[in-house]
């Protein structure tokens, strides 16, 4: 998708979930998901140097934590900041955003990635997880 298509359809994506959050629809977390998406879909054809490449790198893991995909915005904190181009505004941002992951009220969910992964090995090695 090229990002002449991908503007328009994020634009709208972040005023419904702001709408749905707004109105307290149940389903908003669902359309904060489709929010990272599309801004993920961003990062992968602008660099992170680009200035909407930034932005869309933070709306990505920001949309990510609104949606309470606290893992997925762990992996996107990750996979961005190994990017060589990223300036330092952007490296503060998603250091800031890791930081707040780190807090007693996320600590369980971003965990819960790791605590899969062990019990995906140790039931692959026939250990008790």
């Amino acid at each position: 998708m090229n990002i002449e298509m991908l503007y328009p359809l994020v634009t709208e994506a972040i005023l419904r979930a702001e709408e749905l959050e707004r109105l307290g629809v149940p389903g908003y977390r669902s359309a904060y998901h489709d929010v990272s998406l599309l801004e993920e879909q961003i990062t992968n054809v602008l660099p992170a140097s680009n200035v909407e490449g930034a932005i869309a790198r933070r709306g990505a893991v920001r949309a990510s934590i609104a949606a309470h995909q606290f893992p997925r915005a762990m992996e996107l904190i990750d996979r961005f900041s190994a990017e060589a181009e990223m300036d330092a505004s952007l490296k503060k941002d998603l250091n800031e955003l890791a930081q707040e992951l780190k807090q007693p009220q996320y600590e369980n969910f971003v965990n819960l990635k790791a605590i899969r992964k062990y019990d995906t090995q140790a039931i692959s090695m026939n250990l008790d997880p």
